[in-house]
């Protein structure tokens, strides 16, 4: 992807890959949604970096570790992902509950 520079007088672009960070539940997660997010991405002629967290040990531990990683996310000097996606399975509690429960974090 070409990004214009924001300068009236220049003449250059620069060329921006997109930074997604993956945050899963586990090594399924990250092969499945990494796969799907490269394929989509090679569709639409962008260029992306995948930085995957994959956590073991279940979803409470999912949560505990997105939060300490959120933390870790707001004193980091670099810049923030252009993309963030967490996954974690629903099994028997469902969609609306896991949402609701990552979204407390």
């Amino acid at each position: 992807m070409l990004r214009r520079l924001p300068f009236p007088s220049a003449f250059c672009g620069v060329i921006s890959m997109l930074r997604i960070i993956l945050f899963v539940e586990d090594y399924g997660h990250e092969v499945f949604i990494a796969s799907l997010i490269e394929r989509l991405a090679r569709e639409q002629d962008i260029s992306v970096k995948i930085i995957p967290r994959s956590v073991r040990g279940g979803h409470g531990k999912v949560l505990t570790e997105f939060k300490i990683f959120l933390r870790y996310l707001e004193k980091a000097r670099e810049g923030l992902p252009d993309l963030f996606i967490v996954a974690t399975d629903a099994n028997c509690k469902g969609y609306a509950e896991r949402k609701k429960e990552i979204s407390k974090k």
